[in-house]
């Protein structure tokens, strides 16, 4: 359609409308989305950023007012984006689009009638904003909570923050990137967003010493700067994410929420002096993950961990990383009050053969399976009996070892394959199995054959045979080479044994690698002569 068509298009829908915004009679090219009723444009309306959704106003007098009256507002700084990326002209573009969204931004807010919106995000992009950018971001967000809040419209002389307290924001769903807040956004939150649900707070600068409400189900916090945040209590909040930030002057920040099911921390100890505590349990808590970066030796928040930890003592799925010895070591009495646990994660900790024993034999009366991610160091399944508990150990990518690997319990192992309603990974055909097993290295797929009877021939037929002198590499070193010639010799006698009874006649893939720089002289001819001979 050409220029001339559209103009007449528009001029046609114009003249023929009103507000039920029908085509004229005997127009072959009826507008049909102007037909659609005020709900379902708003609907449309709403999957669009603000500034899209203004522009519609353009198109006919059906528009010119539809955008005033949507139920969800998104004002962001990235619909104002230039597209000069001339790194020369960089302050003056970034200057210009500032003002464009400034100008639009405060329009929008005057204009549009916040007492009918369902959800508003307010997206300032730090990078793109000048110093005072969340300052005046908080400008914005202050009228568009005064002027859904007061019974009289924006202008009137009786226009003041609201006293009444039958007037409130119907507000269900409230986004905020980069915005500076105080006492006062706390206090409306709590008052007068009575039907609010859905709060999510991304790199915002906080001067709030407490959140609450009544009505808060989800609460997100993102990398989010609080000067004093001392206390986050809702009776209704049933997912709580606290993700990256700090809080400075050592508060302690306390959290009051008996109804969540899920619970997600994950913060730098050192920027959270003060510590977090949970006031009392959490009786319907389904899913709990606790994840410490940096460990710092002053931070309260390291020393509390076990108090924190009692409080989702009633999680059935509960995930921790970078927890110190003081949880794992010392006190593995206090995992056996998680009465309903089935799935635990450790992540990054610090756990030696003894430390997992110990806690395997002390673990949780209920818990089904036990998952070690990049944990440092576990170099064997230690001797336990637990009936009902699976081991999975996931090892990082670039150790030499693979992404993962699942282990059976030794006392299930010994009984010949026979139990076996939870080893669903032996109920698998041969093909899938050797499929599986030619990602591991020789040495590993050999060491398989210790499962189970169900296992102990099958790496003799595997289609891939990974040999590698690095996997019998050890981690100490001497300068007389006489560890570098023990491993050799480890290596000497696997690789002997594993061609003499590996059927190498079946396989589709060999490799054989030997470091140049761990080998004897000798190696790569022996190599040679042991591969040829079978």
């Amino acid at each position: 359609m050409d220029l001339e068509e559209a103009a007449s298009k528009r001029a046609r829908v114009s003249s023929g409308g009103g507000g039920a915004g029908r085509p004229a009679a005997g127009d072959d090219d009826p507008d049909r989305l102007s037909a659609l009723p005020d709900c379902l444009l708003h609907v449309i309306l709403s999957s669009l950023k603000a500034r899209q959704a203004v522009q519609t106003c353009v198109l006919s007098t059906r528009w010119r007012h539809l955008w005033r009256s949507v139920p969800c507002l998104d004002v962001d700084l990235d619909e104002f984006k230039s597209s000069d990326i001339d790194s020369s002209s960089y302050h003056i573009n970034r200057d210009k689009d500032w003002d464009g969204f400034e100008d639009f931004a405060s329009m929008v807010m005057f204009r549009c009638d916040m007492a009918l919106l369902d959800s508003f995000r307010l997206h300032v992009t730090p990078r793109k904003a000048p110093a005072c950018g969340q300052r005046q971001a908080w400008g914005w967000l202050r009228r568009a909570m005064r002027y859904s809040s007061s019974p009289n419209p924006p202008g009137s002389k009786r226009d003041q923050w609201s006293s009444n307290n039958n007037s409130y924001w119907h507000l269900k769903n409230l986004y905020l990137c980069n915005v500076l807040l105080d006492d006062r956004f706390a206090e409306h939150v709590g008052s007068v967003c009575r039907s609010l649900q859905d709060v999510e707070l991304d790199r915002c600068r906080c001067k709030v010493r407490d959140i609450t409400s009544c009505s808060v189900k989800k609460l997100v916090l993102r990398n989010c700067r609080w000067r004093n945040l001392s206390e986050i209590a809702s009776p209704t909040l049933e997912n709580l994410v606290i993700d990256g930030g700090w809080n400075s002057y050592k508060c302690l920040l306390v959290i009051l929420a008996p109804a969540v099911a899920y619970l997600h921390l994950a913060v730098d100890a050192d920027r959270f002096h003060g510590g977090i505590s949970i006031n009392g349990t959490m009786p319907s808590l389904v899913k709990a993950s606790i994840h410490y970066r940096n460990s710092g030796s002053k931070s309260k928040l390291r020393a509390q961990q076990l108090k924190l930890l009692r409080g989702v003592s009633n999680a059935t799925s509960l995930e921790l990383s970078g927890v110190g010895t003081k949880v794992l070591g010392k006190n593995l009495a206090l995992f056996q009050e998680f009465r309903n646990l089935r799935n635990l994660l450790l992540g990054e900790c610090d756990i030696s053969d003894s430390t997992l024993g110990s806690f395997l034999q002390n673990s949780p009366p209920n818990l089904e399976m036990l998952t070690l991610w990049h944990c440092k160091e576990t170099n064997g399944m230690p001797q336990f009996h637990c009936e009902n508990l699976k081991l999975e150990i996931i090892y990082k990518k670039d150790d030499g070892t693979p992404p993962w690997i699942l282990m059976r319990p030794r006392a299930r192992a010994s009984s010949g394959g026979g139990g076996g309603d939870l080893d669903r990974l032996s109920d698998l055909t041969d093909c899938l199995l050797h499929a599986i097993m030619s990602f591991l290295k020789a040495r590993q797929a050999v060491q398989t054959c210790v499962l189970s009877t169900r296992w102990r021939n099958l790496w003799h037929s595997v289609p891939c045979l990974d040999v590698d002198l690095d996997e019998f590499k050890t981690t100490a070193s001497n300068s007389d080479g006489s560890i570098k010639g023990k491993y050799w010799e480890g290596f000497e006698d696997f690789a002997a044994i594993l061609m003499f009874r590996c059927n190498i006649a079946l396989l589709d893939s060999f490799r054989l690698r030997i470091n140049r720089e761990t080998a004897p002289t000798f190696g790569n001819r022996q190599a040679g002569v042991g591969s040829v001979a079978q």
